[in-house]
């Protein structure tokens, strides 16, 4: 059964999400949670299980596990928080001792096993789920503010940042953090921003960047469909650019200090509308549903539902007023969308596994992402120990992607 309408968010499919911010006046933290594609928010953490301390970046990984990460709290270490029962709990993953005493600006993950965080001299790495972390900055950006962090596949890895030399900084690791490269661009891109704030990837070749000139008098969104060996300038403005999320390579949402822009067709246009002051962090799951936080005195949630032609506004949280808020990630997998699974069941084989009631869902599979073609699954599935469908499958390829479809959705 599909979830009840929203009066707010009038679809029947629903999507999850977080955002985060600076602590109330009262000194609770700000995580906030959406349960209902942004029509409504709740305070999480305040039961003394996330610190007293600014959140600045958080990604959701599906819709009941997300990565938080700030700080720096009270004792003067970074703050890294993970949920994944919807925030009904939150744990403080990584000891103190691999904890920089910076806070941390943003977070990506690849699922739930490998992550990064970013900051001041820090490209913190997690390969086992947050238990343990290592800094693979490199030593010439030691000094460096990384405020940008994405990976398409958990191999190819961006983090964007500062100057360093004569402008702002973008590294891309082929390695998983093992080593980077720094991406010059050219006069009329790259080296035309002071710094990049946030970076958003599609697949392993096309990368959305924005960032801004010294002093953030004015913005640019920069794209690389070559996996960064050349970026070029597309969408720019007055202001600093803050936020940027591409949904695949047709579909991209920014927001700058003043503005929200988007394009619908790969960046060849744009559309720009006024948005409130600072407004940091943007988030989209397709070309019509897309919500952006602010972190100005008047701090605001805004969320469209038809592509940007009208926008609807949060001001308040209950009975307080809305805290200054710097990121907001929802969950691309809509509520009540079955979870498809995969693990490795010997060294030429996995096994794809998904709940038995998901009347109605096909197992698709492509070779490449972006898809233009996605093939059925013919394999039978049985119902194995663990009660779901399982299908078995050839490890052979040097990568494969699969998803569960509803046809009768589109």
């Amino acid at each position: 059964r599909r979830p009840p309408r929203s009066t707010l968010f009038p679809y029947t499919t629903l999507f999850r999400s977080w955002a985060v911010g600076v602590p109330s006046a009262e000194g609770l933290p700000t995580i906030l949670r959406s349960t209902d594609s942004g029509a409504s928010w709740t305070r999480q953490g305040t039961n003394g299980q996330v610190a007293t301390a600014p959140m600045f970046g958080v990604t959701a990984v599906d819709p009941d596990t997300a990565w938080v990460v700030g700080g720096p709290d009270p004792s003067g270490y970074a703050t890294i928080y993970h949920t994944s029962n919807g925030g009904g709990t939150w744990n403080r993953m990584g000891a103190t001792a691999q904890m920089p005493e910076v806070g941390l600006q943003k977070v990506a993950t690849f699922g739930d096993n490998r992550i990064w965080a970013v900051g001041f001299g820090v490209i913190l790495h997690s390969r086992d789920g947050g238990a343990t972390w290592t800094n693979q900055v490199p030593s010439d950006y030691a000094t460096n503010l990384f405020q940008g962090v994405a990976t398409p596949d958990g191999v190819n890895v961006w983090v964007t940042g500062n100057t360093v030399g004569d402008y702002a900084t973008i590294l891309k690791s082929t390695n998983g953090g093992a080593s980077w490269i720094r991406q010059r661009g050219s006069a009329d891109d790259v080296q035309l921003l002071d710094h990049i704030l946030d970076i958003s990837t599609v697949d392993t070749n096309t990368a959305w960047a924005i960032g801004g000139t010294q002093r953030g008098v004015n913005w640019a969104v920069l794209a690389t469909t070559n996996g960064g060996s050349t970026w070029t300038r597309h969408s720019y403005g007055n202001g600093d650019g803050n936020g940027i999320h591409a949904v695949d390579a047709s579909t991209i949402w920014a927001v700058s200090d003043n503005n929200t822009t988007w394009s619908a067709d790969g960046g060849t246009s744009w559309q720009v509308i006024h948005s409130p002051t600072d407004t940091m962090g943007i988030s989209a799951v397709d070309s019509r549903l897309a919500w952006a936080v602010s972190a100005g005195q008047f701090a605001v949630i805004q969320w469209t539902t038809n592509g940007g032609s009208t926008w609807m506004t949060h001001t308040q949280l209950g009975i307080e007023t809305m805290p200054s808020l710097f990121t907001v990630s929802f969950a691309s997998t809509p509520i009540g969308w079955p979870l498809l699974s995969v693990t490795q069941s010997s060294p030429l084989q996995a096994t794809l596994s998904w709940p038995t009631n998901a009347a109605g869902f096909v197992l698709e599979t492509t070779l490449g992402l972006p898809a233009s073609t996605w093939m059925t699954v013919t394999n039978v599935p049985v119902i194995g120990n663990n009660s779901l469908f399982n299908i078995v499958i050839a490890t052979t390829n040097a990568q494969q992607f699969f998803r569960l479809h509803l046809p009768m959705n589109e």
